[in-house]
């Protein structure tokens, strides 16, 4: 079965916030997985505030992607744009 998860472009006077990954230290948006009985929105809110510190809003849906092929079941990434 495929997983679910939320990324979130945190957009500030034109720049977008990047936080980086502790297990291979590359570059990315804040997000993670949603959990059972959580909102895609819902766990959006969240995953910027455990990952950043902020507390957000979201502005809009950037897109749904699938990776069906990613290490494991595969994912479905839903994408907001939001502001802090």
């Amino acid at each position: 079965m495929l997983g679910l998860g939320v990324n979130i472009a945190i957009i500030t006077e034109g720049k977008i916030l990047l936080t980086q990954r502790e297990d291979f230290e590359v570059w990315c948006l804040p997000g993670g997985a949603v959990d059972e009985g959580e909102s895609v929105a819902a766990a959006a809110i969240r995953e910027a505030r455990e990952e950043t510190g902020l507390k957000i809003e979201l502005t809009r849906l950037i897109g749904l992607y699938s990776r069906p092929s990613w290490p494991g079941a595969g994912m479905h990434i839903v994408s907001f744009a939001a502001r802090s």
